[in-house]
């Protein structure tokens, strides 16, 4: 069968804005800007056991989620909460970092604003970390793009969170 229809209020369209926990345990979160190529994707391996001749049980182990995206805003103050602990304190000219190896956890936010301020699809995942050293892309000068900084975070499940809400969550008020 053909899909005849379609709901356009479910359409997204756009970037995202990115946050981070400010600090771990804070409250607030320190907004990273605009990203271009945002991609949100979960993992885990399956198992399946069989005892004797009983329907087989499905479980998952492993399970994690990752974050992927291009930062058009690029600041050495804001940096810094990307690394999570990995830099000495930045200023807003200057990230001085080596020499330490702490990955210190944080919650990520990724924000998809829709056509009124009530309106969003946001993803929350509850403790992440820098996967990937910084890569930051220069563009030619004979183009219109700007530079970017690709990012990876790899999200773990937080096991002193309720089951079923250890991982992230994604709550949409676009339709109200």
């Amino acid at each position: 069968m053909y899909q005849t229809s379609a709901s356009p209020t479910l359409f997204i369209s756009g970037g995202c804005v990115v946050s981070v926990q400010s600090s771990v345990g804070s409250t607030s979160y320190q907004d990273l800007g605009s990203a271009k190529g945002v991609k949100f994707s979960e993992s885990f391996d399956t198992e399946d056991y069989e005892v004797g001749g009983i329907d087989p049980t499905h479980s998952i182990r492993n399970h994690t989620c990752s974050i992927e995206c291009d930062l058009y805003e690029i600041n050495p103050d804001r940096l810094i909460y990307i690394r999570g602990g990995l830099d000495s304190t930045a200023t807003a000219d200057t990230l001085k970092t080596g020499g330490l190896f702490v990955n210190t956890p944080r919650t990520w936010v990724l924000t998809n604003n829709g056509p009124t301020s009530s309106q969003s699809l946001t993803i929350t995942v509850y403790s992440g970390v820098q996967a990937e050293p910084i890569k930051l892309e220069f563009p030619g000068d004979d183009v219109t793009d700007v530079a970017s900084l690709s990012l990876k975070i790899k999200g773990y499940m937080v096991s002193t969170r309720t089951a079923g809400d250890q991982l992230y969550s994604i709550v949409d008020t676009r339709s109200t």
